[in-house]
């Protein structure tokens, strides 16, 4: 629970410094700052946990079903170490429209674009949270997520917490959620079946 937590706050410090840099792509590489700290600490975070339902699926004290409570356990831990750090940055100029702003712009989409650019974030996020991984790939990885505007499904709860009617985002949070998980269970089946020539 802790370390969801306080994976969810580097996440929202993470989208903090994305949306106080002085343009998108220094505050696409600061980001990754977030990302690494999770990594080096070992904290929870569900987009770099959704690989399990296919690499932990033979461990006999989860079960599938066990496993999806988890995440959505962590998940909505995630959310409340993000939702403390953007009701902290909406004292911070500038942070909480552009983080509405960016809410809107993802709630004007086609709930299948959400759901292709959180497939893509998925993917990505699994690459760069894997332990195998080198550390330097990590902050590359958060980078063209970020930089690309793919959809994150914590980072979007600090966004859409911006907004006057929260609850309007829940579907298009739901399927973010869901191409995040799609996403990370498809680059876990590639990474562990690699193709040959």
């Amino acid at each position: 629970m802790l370390t969801s937590i306080l994976a969810g706050i580097s996440i929202g410090i993470a989208c903090i410094l994305f949306l106080t840099a002085p343009n998108p792509a220094i505050g696409a590489v600061l980001f990754g700052i977030g990302l690494l700290n999770i990594r080096l600490r070992k904290h929870k975070l569900v987009t770099g946990n959704m690989q399990r339902i296919v690499t932990d699926i033979d461990e006999p004290d989860y079960g599938l079903l066990g496993m999806l409570i988890g995440l959505l356990l962590m998940f909505f831990f995630n959310a409340i170490g993000v939702l403390a750090v953007a009701w902290l940055g909406g004292a911070i100029t500038n942070v909480g429209y552009s983080a509405a702003l960016i809410a809107a712009n993802k709630l004007a989409m086609p709930l299948t674009e959400v759901f292709v650019r959180a497939i893509v974030c998925g993917y990505l996020m699994t690459i760069a949270t894997r332990s195998s991984t080198p550390l330097w790939m990590t902050p590359l990885c958060v980078f063209a997520f970020v930089y690309t505007g793919m959809c994150h499904c914590v980072a979007d709860v600090f966004c859409y917490s911006m907004l006057s009617g929260p609850s309007a985002c829940l579907p298009h949070l739901g399927v973010t959620i869901a191409g995040n998980t799609l996403g990370a269970v498809g680059a876990a089946v590639t990474q562990q079946s690699p193709l040959q020539p």
